[in-house]
C-alpha cells in the first residue's frame, strides 16, 4: 500500500499517517514466511523450560566489531551462541563455545556440530546467521490432525502439519510412564 493511501481506499497526501490495511498476503509470500517462522522458533525458545535461565543471564560475551559478529550466553551447561555474518559478501571468522561438546544448529534442523572448546572457524555467505544450542530442541510443528488406526498386524497412522521449518524427518516415539521415551520409527 502507498504511503499516501487512505482508510476510504483513496490516495491521497492528506494521508501519510492513515491507518493501513495489513497484508495477509506477506503470509504466503516464502522470504516473508520464513522470516516469520524464523522469529516464532526464537520466541518458543525463549519459552523453552532448558532455555529460560540462559535469557536472564548476565553471563553474555560478545564481538560486535567487523562484518561476522557473535554473542555467547551461557549458564552452567546450557548455552547459546548466535554467530552472523553482516555483509554482502561470503566471510569466514573464528568463535570459541563457551565450552566443548555437541552443540545444535537450531534453526537448521538442529545438525549436530562437534565443538572443541577452543577457536573454530565458520564461513559464513552474505547475510547467513546461526543459532547453536547446547541441548537438542525440537523446533515445533503445529499439528492440524492426528489420527490412528490398528488395522490387525500394525498401527495405521495419519497427520497433517503446518509452520514446519527446516525439518529433515518425523521421529515416532513411545512412553509407559510419560517420561521414558523409546524411538520406534523415524
Amino acid at each position: 500500500y502507498s504511503i499516501n493511501y487512505c482508510s476510504n481506499g483513496t490516495i491521497n497526501t492528506n494521508c501519510r499517517t492513515d491507518n493501513k490495511p495489513v497484508r495477509w498476503d506477506y503470509y504466503n509470500k516464502a522470504a516473508r514466511r520464513a522470516l516469520f517462522d524464523v522469529n516464532r522458533a526464537l520466541l518458543n525458545l525463549r519459552k523453552n523450560p532448558l532455555y529460560a535461565s540462559v535469557f536472564t543471564s548476565s553471563n553474555i560475551q560478545y564481538d560486535l566489531s567487523g562484518n561476522v559478529k557473535w554473542l555467547k550466553v551461557s549458564v552452567g551447561s546450557t548455552g547459546i551462541v548466535v554467530i552472523g555474518n553482516f555483509d554482502v559478501a561470503t566471510q569466514t571468522n573464528s568463535v570459541t563455545f563457551p565450552f566443548a561438546g555437541t552443540w545444535y544448529n537450531y534453526l537448521n534442523g538442529n545438525a549436530a556440530f562437534a565443538a572443541t572448546g577452543g577457536s573454530q572457524s565458520f564461513t559464513l555467505g552474505a547475510g547467513e546467521y546461526r543459532v547453536y544450542l547446547s541441548s537438542q530442541v525440537v523446533l515445533p510443528v503445529d499439528i492440524l490432525q492426528f489420527s490412528g488406526q490398528n488395522n490387525g498386524a500394525f498401527n495405521n497412522l495419519k497427520w497433517s502439519v503446518a509452520n514446519e521449518l527446516n525439518l529433515d524427518h518425523y521421529e515416532l516415539q513411545r512412553s509407559f510412564n510419560g517420561s521414558d521415551f523409546v524411538t520406534v520409527a523415524d
